[in-house]
């Protein structure tokens, strides 16, 4: 690094000294439990990371370990408010941005539906990261957990309207199709 230390030594954003990067106001949100979502969106992927790691420039950090918010922010309505308010760029790619993901309504249901939410997401993160097999379960939990978010948002009369508006690679379509499941009725119990 010694060639470049003149260089170094004149930037702006340097930390204490020359060979150091600068000092980030939000290292600790890295080291803890957090929501994370890529800059450039196709699907309804936002990921929960239980701490400890560190991403780049091209992923927005929530530091929060709500997983009540985590199944909100993967539901299909906001994944329909997101396709309406976010910017659309290439090959309907969304331009995920901090400005937008602030203003983005996190409904405040009855305790109950706030916990069956909090459940149904924490099931989804435990099947995500474990054994494959489990696509038929996981299907069946994305759609309760679309019925709760429907009734956290007050949506039930809007249902229909919504679901005739879906945008392109909705969540529960987009598991039929990567899964290969048939749309079908499902009993819960």
């Amino acid at each position: 690094m010694k060639q470049f230390e003149q260089r170094l030594r004149n930037r702006q954003d340097k930390g204490e000294f020359w060979w150091e990067l600068r000092a980030c106001d939000y290292y600790q949100d890295f080291e803890n439990p957090k929501v994370i979502v890529q800059c450039i969106a196709y699907y309804a992927q936002f990921a929960f990371d239980p701490g400890r790691h560190y991403v780049n420039n091209k992923v927005i950090v929530i530091p929060t370990n709500d997983l009540y918010v985590l199944g909100i922010l993967n539901s299909r309505v906001m994944w329909w408010i997101v396709n309406r308010t976010f910017q659309h760029m290439k090959d309907e790619g969304l331009s995920v941005d901090v400005q937008f993901l602030k203003r983005l309504p996190i409904p405040v249901p009855k305790t109950s539906v706030r916990s069956e939410i909090e459940a149904l997401t924490r099931e989804l993160v435990t099947l995500a990261t474990g054994a494959r097999g489990q696509d038929d379960r996981r299907f069946r939990f994305e759609l309760k957990l679309n019925d709760l978010v429907l009734d956290a948002f007050q949506l039930a009369d809007e249902r229909k309207i919504l679901e005739a508006s879906l945008p392109l690679r909705d969540p529960i379509d987009s598991l039929t199709d990567q899964d290969e499941l048939e749309p079908k009725a499902v009993d819960m119990e």
